[in-house]
């Protein structure tokens, strides 16, 4: 046979079979990104609205030449669980990029992992303040909890002088919220004079609502602690027993499903988070509530942010480099994003600019 011919038949066989003439296996070209989410559990139906607008923004992506590959794990708000869910994606699909976790148990649970194996984590949802020192690869797209509550302080102490809270024990993040919150309101001069924690698979809070209502004479307003299930059921069992106090609550209550549940009983319920709604981007808004008849809460659209970020970032670098992916990401500044302007500061997180929203009549309108 020719030499000609035999060197052309050659490089053939080695196109069609995946390798280089290194005899090194070329890699496919579509980009697992691994996502951490609560699927299953009590806090599944934020989960669920992340997975919503990671879909539409792999969508958009895969339309416009990327080959985008969501690779979903879930960590049930539980740490154990999202430590398996890291080395499902990891050690077995060889992910080194994840959108996640959400609850600030599960991110704190595997930070460590993700910092010693390089793997880039970026969160879309915790708010832990620890997450802050959790390491190089560790990015929060998302408030922190300190400052937050001290927004939340700052003008709930213009209105009232004396709080309870009632909060889920259980999840540390909301400890986190309930800590800071007292801290910061007492640096106000106020004053928590009952605080009642439950254990976050409890439904019946009425013999802590009694206690409450014991004292409720002296309570100004009430700060509520938990996930939308705890929320409904606070509100509705208060209602039952007549406790009749302004109350403050987590943004966790900024679904419309919890409104449309508890109707007037989430009247004038007020709460902090950071500065998005409909006009933010509205084509992603409006894109969001067509697909899915809801509306796209905050964590969404910075999961959303998330994806386009690293997509961005793969244009510069390889997707399994994470040193060139890190240092690119902290080089992040006012990147205009569906849930406002994104810059990562020199602990990765996202600078947010917090506001106050009040339910008025079914909608959650910004006060501040």
């Amino acid at each position: 046979m020719n030499k000609k011919i035999i060197f052309i038949f050659l490089i053939l066989t080695l196109l069609f079979t995946g390798c280089t003439i290194t005899g090194r296996v070329v890699q496919e070209d579509t980009i697992k990104i691994g996502v951490i989410l609560p699927l299953t559990g009590k806090a599944a139906v934020y989960g669920e609205t992340i997975r919503n607008a990671l879909e539409l923004g792999a969508e958009e992506l895969n339309k416009n030449g990327k080959k985008i590959q969501l690779v979903y794990e879930d960590e049930r708000c539980d740490p154990k669980e999202a430590v398996n869910a890291y080395y499902s994606l990891v050690k077995i699909r060889g992910v080194k990029n994840i959108i996640g976790a959400v609850c600030s148990v599960g991110t704190l649970a595997i930070a460590p992992l993700a910092e010693k194996d390089k793997v880039i984590l970026i969160t879309p949802a915790s708010a832990a303040e620890t997450i802050s020192q959790a390491g190089d690869y560790i990015f929060r797209n998302h408030g922190k909890s300190s400052i937050e509550m001290k927004v939340f302080a700052d003008y709930a102490s213009e209105k009232y002088d004396t709080y309870a809270i009632i909060y889920d024990s259980s999840n540390d993040g909301i400890i986190l919220d309930k800590d800071y919150f007292t801290k910061y309101i007492e640096a106000k001069n106020g004053r928590v004079i009952f605080t009642q924690g439950f254990k976050g698979d409890e439904t019946d809070f009425r013999t802590l609502l009694l206690r409450l209502r014991e004292q409720e004479d002296n309570i100004d307003a009430i700060f509520l602690g938990g996930f939308q299930n705890h929320l409904i059921l606070l509100i509705k069992q208060m209602n039952e027993l007549g406790i009749n106090k302004p109350i403050l609550t987590e943004k966790t209550i900024e679904r419309q499903d919890i409104v449309n549940v508890l109707g007037e009983l989430s009247e004038g319920i007020i709460y902090a988070v950071a500065d998005y709604d409909e006009n933010t981007n509205p084509e992603f808004w409006n894109k969001y509530v067509e697909r899915y008849n809801e509306n796209p809460p905050i964590w969404a659209a910075q999961a959303y942010d998330n994806l386009m970020i690293l997509s961005m970032i793969f244009e510069k670098c390889d997707f399994d480099d994470t040193d060139c992916i890190k240092d690119e990401l902290y080089k992040v500044k006012d990147y205009p994003g569906v849930a406002g302007i994104t810059s990562f500061d020199e602990n990765g997180d996202a600078v947010k600019n917090i506001v106050i929203k009040e339910i008025r009549n079914g909608k959650f309108v910004k006060i501040t």
